[in-house]
C-alpha cells in the first residue's frame, strides 16, 4: 500500500478584499513509507512466487486556482497507479485525521467538508468543499479511517501509470477573511485480489455505491429495450461511469442526447468500438491539432463534453492528412458507433430538424439535445463559437484530408459540412 498526501490547501485574499480570491491546491507528493510494498499474487506448480507490485504518483507539485469571491472554484490533481496485478487495484481518498475542514490561523472562518450524498457545484453551500471525478459531481472528504473509492480497475497497468483526474472543489463565500486554510488528504493504493476488493483486506467504501442509482450499461443495452420512439433512458459507460441520456430515434436506432466525454482511457475492445486496443490521451494542457497525433480537448463545460481531432474520434484509426476512408471504428462505446453522414441526415430528417427556425428548435430541445458547444479551431490555439454553434464528427471521409459532421447554428440552422480532420469536434454515438 503506497500512500500519497495531499498536502496544504490554501484560501488566500488578494489584495483586492472584497472582490477577489485566489484559492491555491496543493497537490500529492509521495510519502516516504511503503513505496514499492508488494503483495502476494500466484504460486506455480513448480513453486515460484510471483509477486503484485504497486507504485503511485502524482503529476504536478502545485495546482493555482482564482475564484471571486461568492463563486465555485475547481482544479484537478493526477493521481497515477500502476500495478502488475491481474485484478487491477483500489485508489481511494480520505482526509488525514478526523477534521476535514479547511481552517486558518488568522481566521475563525473554516471550509467544511461533511455534507452527505453528491453535490453539483451550484448546489454546495457556501465555505464548503470536496472531491470529484471529472465533475461528475462533488462528495465531501471522509474522515481517516473511513476511505472512500475514487476508483476500481480489473486490469494490469504494469506498462505505465493509469492516470485518475480527481477533482477538487471550493465554494467561496462573501464573508471568508484573509487568511490560509489548510487540510490534508490523502490518497492510498491497494491490489486487488479476485473478488475486485484490496487483498490486505482494507474496507474502502464506494460512495457512488448509494450516492447514485444502478444504471444499465451502454455496452449491455439493447435498443429495442425502449419501445416508442423518443423514449429516452440513462446507462452508464463502463470504461469510466460516465453517464448519459439516449432515446430511440424515428429510424430505429438509439442516439445519444450528450456528448462523448470519455478522456485518459484505455479504447479496448472488450468496452469499446474498436478491435485493436487505443490508448486515449488525457486532455491536451496546450492545443497542439494535428491530423497524425491523436487529441482530446476539454470543453471545460460537463454538458458540452470533450472535443476530439478525428484521430482520436476514430481511436486511431483514421490518422494522417491523405486518408480518404470511412471510419470503421471509434472511441464509442462497444456496441455503439459514430453515425455517418447518411445516417445522421436520415436521423435529423426523420426527427424534423432541418435547416428551419422551427427544424432548429427541434434539434436543440430534447431528446436530441445538440448543443452550441463549440470546437478546437485548426491552429489549435482558442476554443471557438462554444455558446453559438456546435459541430458533430460523422464516419464519412469527405476528401482525403476532411471528414463530414453536423453542423448547427442560429444562421444556418442544421446543416451537413465537413472540416479538416485536425481539429477538434463533439461526438455523438448512435446504437449499431
Amino acid at each position: 500500500m503506497n500512500k500519497v498526501s495531499f498536502g496544504k490547501i490554501g484560501v488566500f485574499l488578494s489584495a483586492f478584499l472584497v472582490a477577489i480570491l485566489a484559492v491555491y491546491l496543493y497537490s500529492p507528493t509521495l510519502s516516504t513509507h511503503a513505496v514499492g510494498e508488494t503483495r502476494r499474487a500466484d504460486t506455480s506448480e513448480v513453486g515460484v512466487k510471483v509477486k503484485n507490485v504497486l507504485a503511485i504518483s502524482v503529476d504536478k507539485n502545485e495546482l493555482g486556482l482564482n475564484a471571486t469571491i461568492g463563486s465555485f472554484a475547481h482544479g484537478t490533481v493526477n493521481v497515477g497507479v500502476a500495478t502488475n496485478s491481474r485484478y487491477g487495484y483500489t485508489l481511494s481518498i480520505e482526509d488525514f485525521d478526523d477534521n476535514t475542514s479547511l481552517t486558518s490561523d488568522s481566521s475563525s472562518n473554516i471550509f467544511t467538508s461533511n455534507f452527505s450524498g453528491i453535490k453539483s457545484s451550484e448546489d454546495m453551500e457556501d465555505n464548503t468543499w470536496g472531491w470529484s471525478i471529472k465533475e461528475a459531481g462533488y462528495y465531501s472528504v471522509p474522515v481517516n479511517g473511513n476511505p472512500l473509492a475514487v476508483k476500481r480497475t480489473e486490469h494490469s497497468t504494469a506498462d505505465q501509470y493509469e492516470m485518475t483526474p480527481v477533482e477538487f472543489g471550493v465554494k467561496v463565500g462573501t464573508d471568508v477573511q484573509a487568511g490560509t486554510y489548510e487540510d490534508v488528504v490523502v490518497f492510498t493504493a491497494y491490489v486487488n485480489g479476485q473478488d475486485g476488493l484490496p487483498t490486505d483486506g482494507s474496507e474502502v467504501s464506494d460512495p457512488r455505491d448509494e450516492a447514485k442509482p444502478q444504471r444499465e450499461s451502454m455496452q449491455d443495452f439493447d435498443c429495442s429495450s425502449l419501445e416508442n420512439f423518443g423514449d429516452t433512458t440513462i446507462l452508464e459507460d463502463l470504461r469510466d461511469e460516465n453517464e448519459y441520456t439516449v432515446f430511440k430515434a424515428k429510424d430505429g436506432k438509439c442516439w445519444m442526447s450528450q456528448n462523448l466525454r470519455i478522456a485518459g482511457a484505455t479504447i479496448s475492445s472488450d468496452k469499446s468500438d474498436v478491435v485493436t486496443d487505443f490508448n486515449l490521451p488525457e486532455p491536451a494542457q496546450n492545443f497542439t491539432v494535428t491530423f497524425d497525433n491523436a487529441q482530446v480537448f476539454d470543453s471545460g463545460n460537463q454538458e458540452y463534453g470533450m472535443y476530439y481531432n478525428y484521430t482520436a474520434a476514430s481511436a486511431g484509426t483514421i490518422s494522417g492528412s491523405s486518408n480518404t476512408n470511412n471510419s470503421t471504428y471509434s472511441i464509442c462505446p462497444k456496441g455503439w458507433t459514430i453515425p455517418s453522414k447518411t445516417q445522421w441526415e436520415n436521423m435529423l430528417s426523420l426527427e424534423g430538424a432541418d435547416n428551419t427556425a422551427a427544424g432548429l428548435a427541434k434539434a436543440k430541445a430534447a431528446p436530441i439535445s445538440l448543443d452550441y458547444s463549440g470546437y478546437i479551431d485548426s491552429n489549435g490555439n482558442r476554443v471557438y463559437t462554444q455558446g453559438a454553434s456546435g459541430n458533430f464528427w460523422s464516419a464519412t471521409a469527405q476528401n482525403y484530408a476532411s471528414h463530414y459532421a453536423i453542423q448547427i447554428d442560429d444562421w444556418n440552422k442544421v446543416i451537413t459540412t465537413y472540416s479538416f480532420r485536425r481539429v477538434g469536434y463533439s461526438v455523438r454515438c448512435m446504437s449499431r
